[in-house]
């Protein structure tokens, strides 16, 4: 059986750095297991309701913490470090409009570091990527990092672990 590997990215020397590398090594190199979710301002511990992560600049992978071990792939993701909150986009994969046209959704969320762990913000919505002026933005990414019933804001709190790690 192949050993799978996280995909690393490589930038051709040539092009502008669009993320700063540091920050994004430290969640592309290391894959992620939840160890809570707070949904709508409830607290969720249990393993079965949570997942794995692997982020890539390439496309990501995810899989259940417990039960049968299957992935589930999905486009990359996007860094910004430069902000306040940090931001972090989950690109979809392309998809067709009404229209046949194509499309990308996105799920705008913010991120920190805190304690070892990788705190990840944002709503279950997944708008059409769109470029925006500076300093506009996807009015569906939260502002902190505060779950309630109203705001519908999902908080993920991920420790580091091995790829396909379950327990």
């Amino acid at each position: 059986m192949p050993t799978l590997l996280p995909i690393l990215s490589v930038e051709h020397p040539c092009q502008p750095q669009q993320y700063p590398k540091p920050r994004f090594r430290a969640i592309s190199t290391r894959d992620r297991l939840h160890v809570k979710q707070i949904r709508a301002g409830k607290e969720v511990v249990d393993p079965n309701a949570l997942n794995g992560y692997d982020f890539s600049l390439k496309r990501s992978t995810s899989w259940g913490r417990r039960g049968e071990l299957s992935v589930g792939i999905s486009g990359p993701v996007r860094i910004d470090a430069s902000t306040q909150p940090m931001r972090i986009d989950m690109v979809g994969e392309p998809t067709l409009d009404k229209n046949n046209k194509p499309i990308v959704r996105v799920r705008a969320c913010i991120f920190k570091f805190e304690d070892g762990q990788l705190i990840i913000a944002g709503k279950d919505l997944w708008p059409i990527d769109q470029k925006y002026e500076k300093g506009m933005d996807f009015p569906e990414r939260p502002r902190d990092f505060t779950s309630t019933k109203e705001n519908k804001v999902i908080v993920q709190f991920m420790k580091p672990c091995g790829y396909f790690d379950q327990d």
